[in-house]
């Protein structure tokens, strides 16, 4: 039978299965609490487990738009390198193009602007990037360079 007195909480605890007063400190009064306290426990522990999803989904959702970025990121720097590539392709191609000018043909750049070196450097260098611009490299040989004289 349960208790109606106030201080009983204090001395007794109720059996769930019989709901009969039994005191605290006898066997089966400690088996109710241990009870008691393993329930509270797991309850704790799945609400911690709630929380720790909840958590962990977050840093999830966080770790996704982080990968986005990084993505982005590379894609910007793989397009700059290219960039930077064809750049110094094309500058390697136009300096190769110089050079073999001035030592293969002896053709080098004057202050005379209307020096016909001048213009034949500048009707070759206009061909190099045109071939650039084409994806293709230009092969300067004596019958090229004839072509401009």
């Amino acid at each position: 039978m349960h208790c109606d007195n106030a201080e009983c909480t204090l001395i007794h605890v109720t059996n769930p299965s019989t709901n009969q007063c039994v005191l605290r400190n006898s066997p089966l009064g400690n088996m109710i609490l241990n009870k008691f306290e393993r329930e509270e426990k797991t309850v704790n522990k799945c609400d911690n487990l709630k929380e720790l999803s909840v958590k962990v989904d977050k840093i999830l959702k966080i770790l996704d738009l982080l990968q986005e970025k990084l993505e982005k990121m590379e894609e910007k720097e793989q397009e700059k390198f290219q960039e930077t590539s064809t750049e110094l392709n094309s500058m390697e191609e136009i300096s190769s193009a110089i050079r073999i000018l001035k030592n293969d043909f002896g053709i080098i750049a004057t202050d005379d602007a209307n020096h016909s070196n001048n213009s034949i450097i500048q009707n070759v260098l206009s061909k190099v990037k045109e071939n650039l611009e084409k994806g293709k490299k230009t092969l300067i040989t004596h019958e090229f360079v004839k072509t401009f004289l």
